[in-house]
């Protein structure tokens, strides 16, 4: 009893504090580039009933529920993805794909942009995460030790539309806005 007493009191002396949404982790707070974000939501992707390829979390600088407002405003933002399925290439290329013509993200403008993107996908698998952060002039995304820099003030605003524009469901949306 007073092993448990004295790891909780530890715990709660180092403020060490994240979200457990259906068995995986999310921390409540992010340093990147030398911005604090903090956890807005955490959605999750339905195939159906039982297919849920990737929970995502969506962490901002400061909260808000107002999806338009956050895709337009400067603020870095930081998307996690943890992956709960297998995914070929091809399967993250053409939801991306789908994704990006659905939200009517102008795929001439954007054209070196998707094709940096397209170009470090790889196969994945169950458990790995893609993290993906976005500011007024970079993308960066990293997935386990391999990182990509897309130069771009635009391009990240639009391509959170693929998580909070028009998702491909409901639950993803609401859950990454705090709903």
């Amino acid at each position: 009893m007073r092993k448990v007493l004295f790891i909780s009191i530890l715990f709660s002396f180092f403020n060490v504090h994240a979200l457990n949404f259906d068995g995986v982790e999310f921390k409540d707070t992010l340093n990147k580039n030398g911005k604090k974000l903090v956890l807005n939501g955490v959605g999750k992707r339905v195939v159906a009933i039982f297919i849920k390829p990737h929970f995502s979390a969506l962490y901002l600088e400061s909260k808000s529920k107002n999806a338009e407002k956050i895709i337009q405003s400067n603020q870095a933002k930081n998307v996690i993805m943890h992956l709960r399925i297998d995914l070929s290439k091809s399967q993250l290329q053409g939801a991306i794909t789908d994704g990006l013509k659905e939200n009517n993200v102008d795929q001439v403008k954007y054209r070196s942009e998707i094709a940096q993107l397209m170009s470090m996908l790889e196969d994945s698998k169950k458990g790995q995460r893609l993290n993906i952060y976005m500011d007024n002039q970079r993308v960066e995304i990293v997935k386990g030790n391999r990182k990509e820099v897309i130069i771009s003030s635009t391009f990240g605003n639009e391509l959170l539309k693929l998580w909070i524009g028009i998702p491909p469901n409901k639950a993803l949306k609401k859950g990454m806005l705090g709903l």
